[in-house]
């Protein structure tokens, strides 16, 4: 005699795609005792879920009928997404900002912010790692100087996420604006130093300066490099100090050789 499967449980069976004991609960505290926030089974991608104080516990179970593919869960801490208003300013030597908003939650309606980037040297560098707009009425500009007078680099809206780019001078303006319609999750930009390469010789007369080999410390220097720079500002001492150093060892070498005009007496 064949079993027969309970007709309730046939009814769950067409309309869950997992066994019919394959679910995952979540409690909001450290025990099965705490309070059940939610189950789920199925195809359905659930919501996220957020707890009430520094525990969750995640339960999952399965029977010996059939199996899926299962599931794969992250977590982070819970911060409220803000709205940025104003204009902020940035002057380290690099750096990031967002418009307020997190890969969860949109920002909001009505925004219109700036981010001025002043960290005292040429060639800022603007890269984004995620970009979400409404398409051509939310969106970043980006000036290549101190103020919306300056000349336009670029101008994004949607959700391809933008090339990255360069500023000629020492300042930066990002703009970001939205309409009353439509949000998004917004974007996360950072700012760095764009590395070059030294070439040659570089005189520097100036009473102060500061030189690099053209690396930035996310990106190093270019192999089979022979550089120099001169400092000459017509006093001494002159005292020289790094900031910042790391070559290969024994291989690739900065030298520092003092040099001094000898005026003949004769």
């Amino acid at each position: 005699m064949t079993e027969r499967m309970p007709q309730s449980q046939r009814k769950f069976k067409q309309h869950c795609s997992c066994s019919l004991m394959y679910q995952i609960k979540i409690y909001d505290g450290s025990s099965t005792y705490s309070t059940l926030l939610g189950t789920y089974s199925g195809s359905s991608l659930p919501s996220v879920v957020v707890s009430s104080g520094s525990s969750l516990l995640v339960h999952f179970t399965s029977d010996n009928i059939e199996q899926k593919t299962g599931f794969a869960a992250s977590y982070q801490q819970n911060v409220e997404a803000s709205s940025c208003s104003g204009t902020t300013y940035l002057y380290d030597a690099s750096g990031s900002f967002t418009d307020g908003s997190y890969t969860y939650s949109d920002y909001t309606n009505g925004l219109s912010c700036k981010w001025l980037i002043q960290p005292n040297y040429s060639k800022i560098k603007l890269s984004f790692t995620r970009f979400a707009t409404e398409s051509t009425l939310d969106t970043v500009k980006i000036y290549d100087g101190s103020s919306t007078y300056s000349t336009l680099l670029a101008s994004y809206s949607g959700t391809s996420l933008p090339a990255s780019v360069v500023s000629t001078g020492s300042s930066m303006l990002v703009v970001f604006t939205t309409d009353s319609t439509q949000t998004k999750t917004g974007f996360y930009a950072t700012y760095e130093q764009e590395a070059t390469t030294c070439s040659g010789q570089t005189t520097l007369t100036a009473s102060s300066s500061s030189f690099t080999d053209g690396s930035v410390p996310s990106m190093p220097y270019l192999n089979n490099k022979l550089c120099s720079w001169l400092i000459s500002p017509g006093y001494a001492p002159i005292s020289l100090s790094f900031n910042r150093f790391r070559t290969q060892s024994g291989y690739d070498l900065v030298k520092v050789r003092f040099w001094q005009k000898i005026t003949s007496t004769d």
